[in-house]
């Protein structure tokens, strides 16, 4: 075996070492994503349960300065739907809409974690023909 070939496996092990970190943070991405629509969920569940019809609140507006902000109508709220995308939605609206929306996310994780075990395995079989590879060059 040569030395270039052990070469190629190390720039291999690296790439794909890479795609999968990747990889794992857009699986981090989708979970903080659901975890989001949870609290919203759980918001939306506060404000009916607690027959809330306006709010008071310090808001960050950049630098840790806080404003008070107050929100007069708390029938409506704008949700973002994805690309950018914000729709006004009732709290009823809102609550049909996140178990549709957890469930394509769900999707996306299980889709993210099926690449992340290929990609895993991928990394083990090269690897493993990196440590033969050694192996060989220590015995010529």
């Amino acid at each position: 075996m040569e030395i270039g070939n052990l070469k190629n496996y190390e720039i291999l092990h690296e790439k794909m070492t890479k795609d999968l970190r990747i990889l794992l943070e857009k699986r981090d991405k989708v979970f903080e994503e659901i975890a989001k629509f949870e609290d919203l969920r759980t918001i939306v569940l506060h404000f009916q349960n607690n027959s809330m019809k306006e709010l008071k609140t310090l808001t960050d507006i950049g630098g840790n300065i806080l404003c008070e902000a107050k929100v007069p109508d708390l029938s409506t709220l704008m949700v973002d739907v994805g690309f950018g995308t914000c729709v006004e939605m009732t709290h009823t609206e809102i609550l049909s809409y996140m178990p549709k929306k957890i469930s394509i996310l769900t999707a996306s994780v299980a889709d993210l974690e099926s690449k992340i075990v290929t990609q895993q395995t991928n990394i083990r079989i090269v690897t493993a023909g990196m440590a033969e590879m050694k192996r060989e060059l220590k015995c010529t």
